[in-house]
């Protein structure tokens, strides 16, 4: 599954430009997902809900969350949509502790936030010329936190 959801962000990525920063929000309209900041309960980081009138779904991101978040967010939530919402589940609200989660739905939507915004090939020529993760978060567009996440889903040493 982890090689599947690698090469499924890869492909995807691609299909955007294959830009670096990648573009979450480019991705969830590309599918008609619209993204809409709101005011969440406490503890919620995000979601993705469907309306089961409409087939519209939307990504729900807390309004004051920093853009670095943000894009892993958005992102994450894209991950629930592909891999466990189609013709499934009508939606997905993740807590704060969604990067730590060893659930294998929270696992995977990780996954494919970081395979998605933080391209294999190109992250790992990125370490090999700068070992900086304060350099790396300026090109990915993601805090140094998911750097370091990346860091260890590819078994490299910081």
């Amino acid at each position: 599954m982890i090689n599947n959801i690698e090469s499924d962000a890869t492909k995807l990525w691609e299909e955007l430009g294959g830009y670096i920063p990648a573009n979450p929000v480019k991705l969830a309209n590309s599918f008609r997902i619209d993204v809409c900041s709101a005011e969440l309960k406490d503890g919620l980081v995000g979601g993705i809900v469907k309306d089961n009138e409409t087939d519209k779904v939307k990504i729900y991101l807390p309004k004051n969350e920093p853009i670095y978040n943000q894009r892993f967010i958005i992102a994450h939530q894209m991950g629930h949509y592909f891999y466990h919402m189609i013709d499934k589940k009508k939606g997905f609200c993740d807590t704060s502790n969604y990067l730590s989660n060893n659930k294998s739905i929270e696992k995977e939507a990780n996954l494919f936030a970081a395979a998605f915004l933080m391209n294999k090939k190109y992250f790992i020529e990125c370490w090999s010329k700068y070992k900086s993760i304060p350099i790396l978060s300026k090109i990915f567009g993601v805090s140094w936190g998911k750097i370091k996440y990346r860091l260890g889903l590819l078994c490299i040493q910081n």
